[in-house]
């Protein structure tokens, strides 16, 4: 009977920690703020993460945004897609989310965005 015991815990511990890990996607829904220093100049960045892979972000063509799709691959990166006058553009991110802040660091040039999750 022990041995029956100790494989139903040792099984609830597994599926509990498998749980725990969840989809990486759904960390990131929601909506996301911060700023970004350029060359002096302060820009206020939003980026709202969709349950579908879509979202929007702001500050970069002013208030309007920029809409995007975005997906997390296989080797854990955050991949956004955008399309400014038909012009396709993909940015890979690594990423981490820390609590309530989400950081962004661009593959392609180390530059680092960091978001604070938005409330309400």
């Amino acid at each position: 009977m022990k041995k029956v015991i100790s494989i139903a815990l040792i099984l609830v511990l597994v599926v509990a920690a498998f749980a725990s890990c969840g989809n990486p996607q759904k960390k990131l829904l929601g909506t996301w703020k911060g700023d970004v220093e350029v060359l002096g100049i302060t820009t206020s960045y939003e980026f709202t993460f969709n349950e579908d892979g879509t979202g929007k972000m702001t500050g970069v063509l002013g208030d309007t945004g920029v809409a995007f799709t975005y997906n997390i691959d296989d080797a854990g990166k955050l991949n956004i897609e955008t399309e400014i006058l038909t012009v396709k553009s993909t940015r890979t991110y690594s990423y981490s989310i820390e609590k309530d802040t989400l950081t962004l660091t661009l593959d392609s040039d180390g530059s680092v965005i960091t978001l604070k999750k938005a409330v309400g």
